[in-house]
């Protein structure tokens, strides 16, 4: 069995690759482009076949679907997924992807034997589906975070103006009045010459 270390970022991974015996067989960083990565897993499952496969940690991150998505294509045998250690120190890609592989390589029996690790805040990810229904929530989430906001604004300026009275309501301003009295406001405003406040 081959055991993978994995420090992610945005346009590289920096990998610590063991054997059975935990001797630090490979290290280096790979582009994250097409082309480099898939020539890095290629002849990482090549090399994988001769030693009954291999298993792969990695710390959680905002954008790590594709690298946990890239390595069940690539028929890990066990993928750990953990939250970062902050508290480290002196840290740097190198010497991150070394003690996350040694830490996978330290639990390779318990994992084998579907005992709990050692050491190890596990993260157990959604599936495909349930991923989906918290990036739709999420995003939903902010877009009315976001239209809050632009309310907030917009009744900050009018009430700057003394003009929030002249309102059609005063609490629904998503309503189909509020919003033509509000264009009817800075087209009136605009032939006055003042600066386009309402539309910032």
């Amino acid at each position: 069995m081959l055991y993978l270390g994995i420090d992610l970022h945005k346009s590289q991974i920096t990998i610590n690759l063991r054997n059975e015996n935990g001797d630090v067989i490979q290290t280096g960083q790979i582009s994250t482009e097409h082309d480099a990565l898939n020539d890095f897993f290629a002849k990482l499952v090549k090399r994988a076949g001769k030693a009954r496969g291999f298993m792969a940690i990695f710390e959680v991150c905002g954008f790590h679907d594709w690298l946990y998505a890239k390595l069940q294509k690539c028929r890990c045998k066990e993928i750990v997924v953990i939250q970062p250690d902050n508290m480290a120190r002196q840290k740097t890609d190198r010497r991150d992807a070394n003690a996350l592989c040694e830490l996978l390589w330290n639990n390779r029996k318990r994992l084998r034997d579907g005992a709990r690790p050692n050491g190890i805040q596990r993260i157990y990810l959604p599936d495909a589906t349930d991923a989906q229904v918290r990036q739709l929530v999420n995003l939903r989430l902010f877009l009315v975070a976001q239209r809050t906001k632009i309310i907030n604004k917009v009744r900050g300026l009018l009430r700057k103006h003394n003009m929030e009275q002249d309102s059609p309501s005063q609490t629904r301003y998503g309503t189909k009045k509020n919003r033509r009295w509000l264009e009817k406001v800075v087209e009136i405003r605009e032939v006055r010459s003042v600066p386009l406040i309402l539309k910032t």
